[in-house]
């Protein structure tokens, strides 16, 4: 049995962790989209670089700083991404104006709305899908755990008989 109980753990974080690569952190992204606001806010700074991992692979990355006005109050925020910079923000010299998606509830919960596309409907298929690989992978595992568990059992049984 503590078998069935590592596996069941082990699906549990990988689910887990497939739906955090899918819909990002489970607690801010649904505040945000529950009580979604846009404001005007200003690309401020932005960089480009690349990490390495422990097998010597380059990831590219970037990061910017955004500034926005939200409920009255000024806020600035800086997110790091994968992938290249958008060539527009390098060297920025003067503020980029963009549209920033914020929570009326939270204002510090905020992102940009790179191309007009952030919405609850948006967010809720992508939970449901993370949601329906994550239990797909689960009846996966516990088909094949079915499956060892009755071979083992049938090999004990003759055992016994023999």
């Amino acid at each position: 049995m503590p078998r069935a109980i590592l596996t069941i753990l082990a699906v549990a974080v990988i689910g887990l962790g497939v739906a955090y690569s899918i819909v990002g952190f489970p607690f801010e992204k649904p505040i945000i989209y529950y009580s979604l606001k846009t404001t005007q806010g200003s690309i401020v700074s932005a960089v480009e670089g690349v990490e390495t991992d422990e097998q010597g692979r380059a990831f590219p990355f970037y990061a910017y700083t955004f500034t926005y006005t939200a409920n009255g109050r000024k806020l600035t925020r800086s997110i790091q991404k994968e992938g290249r910079l958008n060539p527009e923000f390098v060297d920025i010299t003067d503020p980029i104006p963009i549209t920033v998606v914020y929570s009326s509830l939270f204002p510090s919960l905020a992102q940009v709305d790179d191309d007009g596309t952030i919405t609850f409907g948006s967010y809720v298929i992508k939970g449901t899908l993370a949601t329906l690989l994550v239990y797909g992978i689960a009846l996966w595992v516990i088909v094949l755990f079915c499956r060892d568990l009755k071979q083992e059992i049938a090999i004990s049984k003759k055992a016994e008989c023999s």
